[in-house]
């Protein structure tokens, strides 16, 4: 099934086609990255009070290295892209040794496309939230 997408040039004869439109499965991938992201390697023992405020965060702040804080991005160029002006074939090895302004351009425009919560809801919670402080 052919499904849309757009071309992005990244300038120097490079681009990138990525699809336009969010199929179920590639909701499944995002979801299911969000939350291996937030959660990462997380284990909460038995003797930690969840309805403690302040025990929580002490838990969260002391193993900040558990969270994937890319994983949802990775989960949108790996499963976004439809081709791409590079000969080798798209994974994260060879992602992660792109030039960092080339992927931001990419997922500056699947963050519009494939993020579930639009852009000013995001801002709207944002000064809502409670922050970890």
């Amino acid at each position: 099934m052919d499904r849309p997408f757009e071309h992005i040039d990244l300038g120097e004869g490079t681009w990138v086609d990525i699809y336009t439109v969010v199929t179920r499965g590639m909701r499944k991938k995002f979801r299911n990255a969000a939350t291996t992201g937030a959660v990462g390697r997380l284990h909460i023992n038995g003797d930690t009070d969840l309805s403690n405020e302040n025990a929580v965060k002490a838990l969260l702040l002391a193993n900040l290295a558990a969270f994937d804080l890319e994983a949802v991005d990775d989960s949108y160029l790996l499963h976004g892209i439809k081709a791409w002006s590079w000969p080798d074939q798209v994974t994260l090895e060879i992602i992660d040794a792109m030039p960092a302004a080339v992927i931001a351009k990419i997922l500056e425009r699947m963050q519009v496309l494939y993020s579930e919560v639009p852009q000013e809801e995001q801002k709207k919670d944002i000064g809502t939230s409670s922050q970890l402080t």
